[in-house]
C-alpha cells in the first residue's frame, strides 16, 4: 500500500496538527493500527536572486535593475504583494499570484537606488491576499509578514 500525505495549513499559518489512523489486517484477522501525526505548517519561506554585476560599485543610480523574487510554501492560489523601502516609505513593488502548491518566482525591476535604499533599510514585507483586488488579506501576523531584505 502506497499512501501520500500533504502538507497542511491555515489561511493564518497558525500552529496546530491533525492525525490520520490508518487500520490494517492480515489473513488471520489481526489488526494493527497505525496513527500518524503531523504539524500545519507555520510559515512560507522566500528567496531573492542577487542581480548580475550588483556590488561592483559601478552604475547609474537611475539604472534599471531587474532581480528575481520567490516565495515558497505559500497560501495556495494566494495573490501576494511584495513592499520595500524606497527611501521615503514601504511601497509596492509588485503583486502576483502563488500557483496552486504555493510557490512562485517573478522578476522585479527598480532603479539602482531604489534597491539600495531598500537594502540599506535591510526589511521588506510580503502580504497575502484572499483577492486580486488585494482588499481581503490573510492575517498570518506581522511578525512572518516582515522578512529581511538582502542578496546573498
Amino acid at each position: 500500500m502506497d499512501l501520500s500525505f500533504y502538507r497542511d495549513y491555515t489561511s493564518d499559518f497558525s500552529s496546530g496538527e491533525y492525525e490520520v489512523t490508518i487500520t490494517v489486517q492480515n489473513q488471520c484477522g489481526l489488526q494493527r493500527n497505525y496513527t500518524l501525526t503531523m504539524a500545519n505548517q507555520q510559515n512560507y519561506r522566500h528567496a531573492y536572486t542577487m542581480p548580475a554585476g550588483w556590488g561592483d560599485g559601478s552604475g547609474d543610480p537611475n539604472e534599471m535593475i531587474t532581480f528575481e523574487v520567490s516565495v515558497f510554501d505559500g497560501i495556495p492560489g494566494s495573490y501576494v504583494e511584495f513592499q520595500l523601502f524606497n527611501g521615503l516609505a514601504y511601497g509596492g513593488v509588485s503583486r502576483e499570484q502563488l500557483d496552486a502548491s504555493g510557490n512562485l518566482t517573478w522578476n522585479v525591476t527598480m532603479t539602482r537606488a531604489q534597491i539600495q535604499a531598500a537594502l540599506n533599510n535591510q526589511k521588506g514585507y510580503f502580504y497575502f491576499y484572499s483577492n486580486s483586488g488585494y482588499t481581503e488579506k490573510y492575517s498570518i501576523g506581522s511578525e512572518k509578514e516582515e522578512v529581511t531584505f538582502a542578496f546573498d
